[in-house]
């Protein structure tokens, strides 16, 4: 095996899922050799179908791996991994010219793993499969569908998501959501939690340092603990909201359809609008402003 290529693999730690390949008519590994990583700010990747992995390491390199599936070899050969600098952005890309559309009905996707120094901010947009985003620094997440996994981030996350959950833990600054559909999950999150426009799924938010603000949630319930600032939910549906354990202020302008369960609130609690399903509230500290 050539010495780069294990190198690669060394740093990636990405293995080939045998059963994946065996069911898959063409295979091929695919990688990018290490890039020093002095004088880059920034790694922008653009992923087509398949799963992509993105994970900050103390490395002072830049690497990507991927195994490519396709239904033939003229097929395979389209998918490669590629990248190029452009000033102090590296751009890693698994098509070089943007387009998924050759294969008709047939089937082809490239499962990447980029491995990167922790301390790099990211963008991603990825087309569609699962994305895993671990360790790096500032993230800008566009994504088309799949589940999206995001874990200690040492930055701001922003993430825009077409379909599939998200599930987002331990980011040490802000975190802004904006999702069609799936299920949205924070935990530990040392900044603010902002989610501007909900689809549909649930939404679970626990652990916030800052303030937690909703602005439009189209349905699925809303389960909200331990946050030390405030919490806003602007208009919500349908679906169950619950909130508990808020050292600041409470404040719903508007609810479909579906319970309000409010508890140990530090503040005061204000419902706009209510309505079916009722309100119920204990333990708040300030004052309780309710519609008639």
């Amino acid at each position: 095996m050539n010495k780069k290529y294990v190198v690669i693999v060394s740093v990636l730690g990405l293995a080939t899922a045998g059963s994946a390949w065996s069911a898959c008519p063409q295979h091929a590994k695919r990688a990018i050799a290490s890039v020093p990583s002095e004088g880059i700010g920034k790694v922008v990747i653009h992923a087509g179908p398949g799963k992509l992995v993105v994970r900050g390491t103390q490395e002072k390199t830049i690497a990507a791996l991927g195994d490519a599936c396709a239904d033939s070899d003229s097929d395979l050969e389209k998918l490669q991994l590629t990248s190029r600098r452009d000033g102090d952005t590296l751009i890693i890309e698994s098509a070089p010219d943007g387009t998924w559309h050759w294969w008709g009905g047939g089937q082809a996707w490239l499962d990447t793993e980029v491995a990167l120094p922790s301390s790099l901010a990211v963008e991603i947009e990825d087309g569609s499969g699962d994305l895993e985003v671990v360790g790096t620094g500032a993230t800008k997440i566009d994504d088309g569908s799949g589940d999206m996994r995001v874990t200690n981030v040492a930055g701001a996350l922003s993430i825009r998501d077409g379909s599939g959950d998200i599930d987002v833990k331990d980011i040490r600054g802000d975190v802004k959501i904006d999702d069609d559909s799936g299920d949205i999950r924070t935990a530990n999150v040392h900044g603010s939690v902002a989610i501007p426009e909900d689809g549909s799924g649930e939404i679970k938010i626990d652990d916030t340092e800052g303030e937690v603000r909703i602005d439009n949630d189209g349905s699925g319930a809303i389960n909200i603990s331990q946050v030390q600032r405030s919490v806003y939910i602007g208009q919500d549906g349908s679906g169950e909201i619950e909130i508990a354990n808020v050292q600041g202020s409470v404040n719903i302008g508007s609810d479909g359809s579906g319970g309000i369960d409010v508890h140990d609130v530090g503040g005061d609690l204000k419902v706009g609008s209510d309505g079916s399903g009722g309100i119920r509230h204990e333990r708040i500290r300030g004052n309780v402003q309710l519609p008639h």
